[in-house]
């Protein structure tokens, strides 16, 4: 697809957002540095998308240091937002599901929660 000037631009058939939660004691005095997450799609490169195709969405943790600990959580959304639901069992940084008329426009989102260092 091109834009108004003619130029190529990218279709992006799904849409994402990212959290990033940090849990710390209030005492805590660290510099905890700037954490953020980066999705990609495997359908970043795709013309068309069909039914039952399967999207692969993977968070890449930008800023996040080697011995951080953090859970992951991913969730959707079939309300533009409104309200999210927790995906059983999709604790990785990727998540994969087959997209299908009921969640073609769902909202996904990672969540990640920096715990504390012991």
């Amino acid at each position: 697809s091109a834009d108004e000037e003619g130029n190529e631009t990218q279709k992006q058939f799904i849409t994402w957002d990212s959290l990033v939660i940090t849990l710390r004691d209030e005492n805590e005095d660290d510099d905890i540095g700037i954490r953020s997450v980066t999705i990609s799609s495997s359908l970043d490169e795709m013309e068309f998308v069909y039914y039952g195709t399967d999207a692969e969405l993977t968070a890449t943790l930008d800023g996040f240091q080697e011995d951080d600990v953090y859970t992951v959580q991913w969730m959707y959304s079939s309300d533009e937002g409104e309200n999210f639901y927790n995906i059983e069992e999709a604790n990785e940084l990727t998540y994969t599901f087959s997209v299908m008329p009921d969640n073609i426009e769902n909202i996904w989102r990672i969540v990640i929660i920096l715990l504390p260092k012991e």
